[in-house]
Protein backbone atom coordinates (compact mmCIF):
# COMPACT_ATOMS: atom_id res chain seq x y z
CA UNK A 1 0.00 0.00 0.00
CA UNK A 2 2.83 2.37 0.95
CA UNK A 3 4.62 1.43 -2.28
CA UNK A 4 1.50 2.26 -4.36
CA UNK A 5 1.14 5.61 -2.67
CA UNK A 6 4.77 6.36 -3.35
CA UNK A 7 4.32 5.53 -7.06
CA UNK A 8 1.24 7.77 -7.29
CA UNK A 9 3.11 10.62 -5.68
CA UNK A 10 6.01 10.18 -8.10
CA UNK A 11 3.64 10.11 -11.11
CA UNK A 12 1.85 13.25 -9.90
CA UNK A 13 5.14 15.09 -9.41
CA UNK A 14 6.29 14.09 -12.89
CA UNK A 15 3.04 15.36 -14.46
CA UNK A 16 3.33 18.66 -12.63
CA UNK A 17 6.95 19.03 -13.70
CA UNK A 18 6.03 18.33 -17.36
CA UNK A 19 3.20 20.90 -17.30
CA UNK A 20 5.53 23.48 -15.79
CA UNK A 21 8.10 22.68 -18.49
CA UNK A 22 5.52 23.19 -21.27
CA UNK A 23 4.38 26.47 -19.70
CA UNK A 24 7.96 27.74 -19.52
CA UNK A 25 8.66 26.74 -23.13
CA UNK A 26 5.47 28.45 -24.37
CA UNK A 27 6.28 31.56 -22.36
CA UNK A 28 9.80 31.61 -23.78
CA UNK A 29 8.43 31.36 -27.34
CA UNK A 30 5.98 34.21 -26.72
CA UNK A 31 8.71 36.36 -25.19
CA UNK A 32 10.99 35.52 -28.10
CA UNK A 33 8.33 36.37 -30.68
CA UNK A 34 7.35 39.53 -28.82
CA UNK A 35 10.98 40.52 -28.45
CA UNK A 36 11.57 39.93 -32.15
CA UNK A 37 8.56 42.12 -33.02
CA UNK A 38 9.80 44.91 -30.77
CA UNK A 39 13.30 44.59 -32.19
CA UNK A 40 11.96 44.66 -35.76
CA UNK A 41 9.92 47.78 -34.98
CA UNK A 42 12.96 49.44 -33.45
CA UNK A 43 14.97 48.62 -36.58
CA UNK A 44 12.21 50.09 -38.77
CA UNK A 45 12.06 53.22 -36.64
CA UNK A 46 15.84 53.55 -36.78
CA UNK A 47 15.81 53.15 -40.56
CA UNK A 48 13.09 55.78 -40.89
CA UNK A 49 14.98 58.18 -38.63
CA UNK A 50 18.02 57.73 -40.82
CA UNK A 51 16.14 58.73 -43.97
CA UNK A 52 17.77 61.93 -45.26
CA UNK A 53 15.82 65.17 -45.26
CA UNK A 54 14.88 66.64 -48.66
CA UNK A 55 17.69 69.18 -48.27
CA UNK A 56 20.23 66.48 -47.38
CA UNK A 57 19.11 64.34 -50.31
CA UNK A 58 19.36 67.32 -52.65
CA UNK A 59 22.89 68.01 -51.41
CA UNK A 60 23.95 64.66 -52.89
CA UNK A 61 22.09 64.79 -56.20
CA UNK A 62 23.21 66.37 -59.44
CA UNK A 63 19.92 65.93 -61.31
CA UNK A 64 17.27 68.63 -61.46
CA UNK A 65 14.65 66.11 -62.54
CA UNK A 66 14.45 64.59 -59.05
CA UNK A 67 13.71 67.89 -57.30
CA UNK A 68 10.40 68.26 -55.47
CA UNK A 69 7.60 69.18 -57.83
CA UNK A 70 4.57 68.76 -55.56
CA UNK A 71 4.43 71.58 -53.02
CA UNK A 72 4.48 75.24 -54.07
CA UNK A 73 6.82 77.47 -52.10
CA UNK A 74 5.43 80.27 -49.96
CA UNK A 75 6.57 83.35 -48.02
CA UNK A 76 8.39 82.34 -44.84
CA UNK A 77 9.75 79.11 -46.34
CA UNK A 78 13.47 78.42 -46.49
CA UNK A 79 15.26 76.62 -49.30
CA UNK A 80 18.71 75.15 -49.77
CA UNK A 81 20.40 76.34 -52.96
CA UNK A 82 23.50 75.27 -54.83
CA UNK A 83 24.93 75.18 -58.32
CA UNK A 84 26.47 71.80 -59.09
CA UNK A 85 29.16 73.28 -61.33
CA UNK A 86 30.46 75.45 -58.48
CA UNK A 87 31.04 72.41 -56.22
CA UNK A 88 30.18 74.46 -53.14
CA UNK A 89 28.05 73.40 -50.18
CA UNK A 90 24.37 74.42 -50.30
CA UNK A 91 23.38 77.77 -48.82
CA UNK A 92 20.10 78.45 -47.02
CA UNK A 93 17.93 81.18 -48.49
CA UNK A 94 14.68 82.58 -47.01
CA UNK A 95 11.63 83.50 -49.06
CA UNK A 96 10.54 86.99 -48.10
CA UNK A 97 7.07 88.13 -47.09
CA UNK A 98 6.76 89.47 -50.63
CA UNK A 99 7.41 85.98 -52.01
CA UNK A 100 10.89 86.64 -53.38
CA UNK A 101 14.24 84.95 -52.81
CA UNK A 102 17.67 86.58 -53.22
CA UNK A 103 19.72 84.47 -55.63
CA UNK A 104 23.48 85.08 -55.92
CA UNK A 105 24.48 86.92 -59.12
CA UNK A 106 20.94 87.45 -60.43
CA UNK A 107 19.23 89.13 -57.46
CA UNK A 108 15.62 88.76 -56.37
CA UNK A 109 13.46 86.14 -58.03
CA UNK A 110 9.77 85.48 -57.48
CA UNK A 111 9.36 82.11 -55.74
CA UNK A 112 5.74 82.14 -54.56
CA UNK A 113 3.59 79.47 -56.12
CA UNK A 114 6.52 77.65 -57.74
CA UNK A 115 7.75 74.22 -56.75
CA UNK A 116 11.45 73.65 -56.07
CA UNK A 117 11.87 72.15 -59.52
CA UNK A 118 10.07 75.00 -61.28
CA UNK A 119 12.09 77.59 -59.39
CA UNK A 120 15.34 75.75 -60.16
CA UNK A 121 14.64 75.72 -63.89
CA UNK A 122 13.70 79.41 -63.96
CA UNK A 123 16.95 80.29 -62.15
CA UNK A 124 18.89 78.00 -64.48
CA UNK A 125 17.62 79.96 -67.50
CA UNK A 126 18.58 83.27 -65.93
CA UNK A 127 22.08 82.05 -65.02
CA UNK A 128 22.75 80.61 -68.46
CA UNK A 129 21.88 83.89 -70.15
CA UNK A 130 24.77 85.80 -68.61
CA UNK A 131 26.97 83.72 -66.32
CA UNK A 132 27.13 80.01 -67.21
CA UNK A 133 27.34 77.91 -70.32
CA UNK A 134 25.54 75.26 -68.28
CA UNK A 135 24.08 75.63 -64.79
CA UNK A 136 22.63 72.74 -62.81
CA UNK A 137 20.58 74.33 -60.05
CA UNK A 138 19.63 72.21 -57.03
CA UNK A 139 16.90 73.54 -54.74
CA UNK A 140 15.23 71.71 -51.85
CA UNK A 141 12.87 72.74 -49.03
CA UNK A 142 14.79 73.43 -45.84
CA UNK A 143 11.82 74.57 -43.75
CA UNK A 144 8.25 75.67 -44.24
CA UNK A 145 7.05 78.95 -42.78
CA UNK A 146 3.69 79.88 -41.32
CA UNK A 147 3.11 83.08 -43.26
CA UNK A 148 0.28 83.63 -45.68
CA UNK A 149 1.07 82.53 -49.21
CA UNK A 150 -0.54 85.68 -50.50
CA UNK A 151 -3.74 87.62 -50.86
CA UNK A 152 -6.85 87.41 -53.01
CA UNK A 153 -8.47 90.77 -53.81
CA UNK A 154 -12.26 90.81 -54.22
CA UNK A 155 -14.24 93.79 -55.47
CA UNK A 156 -17.44 94.63 -57.31
CA UNK A 157 -20.89 93.22 -56.58
CA UNK A 158 -20.18 91.13 -53.47
CA UNK A 159 -21.36 91.35 -49.88
CA UNK A 160 -17.96 92.49 -48.56
CA UNK A 161 -15.25 93.83 -50.82
CA UNK A 162 -11.74 93.36 -49.49
CA UNK A 163 -8.76 91.04 -49.14
CA UNK A 164 -8.75 87.29 -48.41
CA UNK A 165 -5.64 85.65 -46.94
CA UNK A 166 -4.37 82.46 -48.58
CA UNK A 167 -2.23 80.25 -46.34
CA UNK A 168 0.45 77.75 -47.46
CA UNK A 169 -1.61 74.65 -46.64
CA UNK A 170 -4.83 76.04 -48.10
CA UNK A 171 -6.48 75.95 -51.49
CA UNK A 172 -9.27 78.31 -52.46
CA UNK A 173 -11.60 78.28 -55.43
CA UNK A 174 -13.40 81.22 -56.98
CA UNK A 175 -16.73 80.04 -55.61
CA UNK A 176 -15.32 79.76 -52.09
CA UNK A 177 -13.84 83.26 -52.33
CA UNK A 178 -17.25 84.69 -53.26
CA UNK A 179 -18.89 82.93 -50.31
CA UNK A 180 -16.16 84.19 -47.95
CA UNK A 181 -16.84 87.68 -49.25
CA UNK A 182 -20.48 87.57 -48.20
CA UNK A 183 -21.89 86.12 -51.40
CA UNK A 184 -23.08 88.00 -54.43
CA UNK A 185 -24.58 91.47 -54.21
CA UNK A 186 -28.19 92.07 -55.28
CA UNK A 187 -27.21 93.25 -58.75
CA UNK A 188 -24.29 90.92 -59.46
CA UNK A 189 -23.84 89.39 -62.89
CA UNK A 190 -23.10 85.86 -61.70
CA UNK A 191 -22.40 84.61 -65.22
CA UNK A 192 -19.53 87.00 -65.93
CA UNK A 193 -17.27 86.86 -62.87
CA UNK A 194 -13.75 87.77 -63.86
CA UNK A 195 -10.40 86.67 -62.41
CA UNK A 196 -7.43 88.87 -63.29
CA UNK A 197 -4.10 87.12 -62.88
CA UNK A 198 -0.60 88.49 -63.40
CA UNK A 199 2.22 86.20 -64.48
CA UNK A 200 5.89 86.89 -63.84
CA UNK A 201 7.57 88.23 -66.95
CA UNK A 202 4.25 88.76 -68.79
CA UNK A 203 3.21 92.35 -69.41
CA UNK A 204 -0.51 91.81 -69.99
CA UNK A 205 -2.46 90.08 -67.19
CA UNK A 206 -4.55 87.01 -67.89
CA UNK A 207 -8.31 87.52 -67.71
CA UNK A 208 -10.46 84.49 -66.92
CA UNK A 209 -14.25 84.69 -67.22
CA UNK A 210 -16.26 82.23 -65.14
CA UNK A 211 -19.97 81.46 -65.04
CA UNK A 212 -20.47 81.10 -61.28
CA UNK A 213 -24.24 80.91 -61.49
CA UNK A 214 -23.97 77.28 -62.57
CA UNK A 215 -21.36 76.59 -59.87
CA UNK A 216 -23.20 78.04 -56.88
CA UNK A 217 -26.80 77.45 -57.89
CA UNK A 218 -26.59 74.20 -59.87
CA UNK A 219 -23.61 72.51 -58.21
CA UNK A 220 -21.50 72.48 -61.38
CA UNK A 221 -18.24 72.52 -59.42
CA UNK A 222 -16.24 71.38 -62.45
CA UNK A 223 -16.68 74.94 -63.76
CA UNK A 224 -15.08 76.42 -60.64
CA UNK A 225 -11.41 77.38 -60.79
CA UNK A 226 -8.56 77.29 -58.29
CA UNK A 227 -7.23 80.70 -57.28
CA UNK A 228 -3.61 81.75 -57.00
CA UNK A 229 -1.95 84.27 -54.70
CA UNK A 230 -2.30 87.77 -56.10
CA UNK A 231 -5.50 87.08 -58.06
CA UNK A 232 -8.05 89.87 -58.45
CA UNK A 233 -11.73 88.92 -58.55
CA UNK A 234 -14.18 91.33 -60.13
CA UNK A 235 -17.93 90.77 -60.04
CA UNK A 236 -19.65 93.11 -62.51
CA UNK A 237 -23.13 94.56 -62.22
CA UNK A 238 -25.95 93.26 -64.41
CA UNK A 239 -27.07 95.57 -67.17
CA UNK A 240 -30.73 95.02 -66.37
CA UNK A 241 -31.59 94.91 -62.69
CA UNK A 242 -35.13 93.63 -62.63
Amino acid sequence: MANLTSNNAFSLARNISFKLYRTCVATSVIVCIGGSSILAQQVRNTDESRQPSPAAAAARTSSMDVLDNSRPLAPGDQISFRIVEERDAPIILPITVGGEVEIPMIGRVNATGKTCRELAYSIKSALEKNYYKQATVIIAPEGYGDLATGRIFVFGQVGRQGVLELRPDEEMTLGQAILLSGGFGDFADKRKVRVIRRKAGVKEPERINVDLKDVLEKGRIEKDIKLEAGDYIFVPERWFNF
